[in-house]
């Protein structure tokens, strides 16, 4: 079952935000190749009302996002 990031609750935010990480830190190395120090940077800025997450056995396993603007 697909279930929105806000739904999920502010607990789920960095396992959410890992998943963000690891599926584009390719286009993040400019800033740093650390999945972990990227997952910190970016925590704070997901907007998880905009992301809709897939669990696999309860965690975080993939995601799709909608932004405009």
């Amino acid at each position: 079952m697909i279930e929105r990031g806000d739904k999920l609750g502010e607990g789920s935010r960095r396992r959410i935000t890992e998943v963000y990480v690891r599926s584009f830190v390719q286009d993040f190395v400019a800033f740093s190749r650390d999945t972990g120090d990227l997952a910190d940077a970016f925590e704070h800025m997901l907007l998880l009302d905009r992301f809709y997450i897939a669990p696999v056995d309860g965690e975080p396993a993939g995601l799709a996002s909608l932004t405009e603007g």
